[in-house]
């Protein structure tokens, strides 16, 4: 896949993840939960990556969770919790 294929690869992915921060709480229909593992396995088809994890804002506290993760990895991205203000890199 060339680079310009990635970049609005990218942006639609993007664009989704957007879309799915604004589903709070989620609408009749699909889980947001469901919907987040989807888009993990869209990423995984353009994107090489060992692990991976979508975070939104929790509910009851100023924190970031796991909404949905895959890979090896996954069920420990699961657990993990990022305050809000702290710096995500990586």
């Amino acid at each position: 896949i060339d680079a310009t294929a990635l970049d609005e690869k990218v942006g639609s992915i993007a664009g989704s993840l957007n879309l799915l921060t604004a589903l709070a709480p989620s609408p009749p229909g699909r889980p947001a939960s469901s919907v987040a593992r989807d888009i993990l396995q869209r990423l995984a088809e353009v994107a090489r990556f060992d692990s991976a994890a979508i975070f939104i804002p929790s509910a009851t506290s100023i924190e970031l969770r796991v909404l949905a993760s895959d890979g090896p990895l996954g069920r420990a991205l699961s657990q993990l919790t990022i305050p809000l203000a702290e710096r995500l890199t990586g």
